[in-house]
């Protein structure tokens, strides 16, 4: 079953951190087989001025 922390919030009353979450679901006998963290897959992307095209070297055309 996958679900989202904010939706776990909504359901729970609590303050407890990811890994105390994770942590619990697993002593009450809930496997957690993987957490994802979604922005972790955008921190490969950035954004930067717009330039001219370099080739190899960072020589401008």
């Amino acid at each position: 079953m996958k679900f989202t922390l904010s939706w776990l919030k909504d359901h729970l009353d609590t303050s407890a951190s990811l890994d105390e979450i994770t942590q619990a679901l697993t002593d009450l006998g809930l496997e957690v087989e993987e957490v994802v963290d979604p922005a972790a897959r955008r921190a490969f992307f950035g954004f930067g001025a717009l330039g001219l095209p370099t080739v190899a070297g960072g020589l401008s055309r």
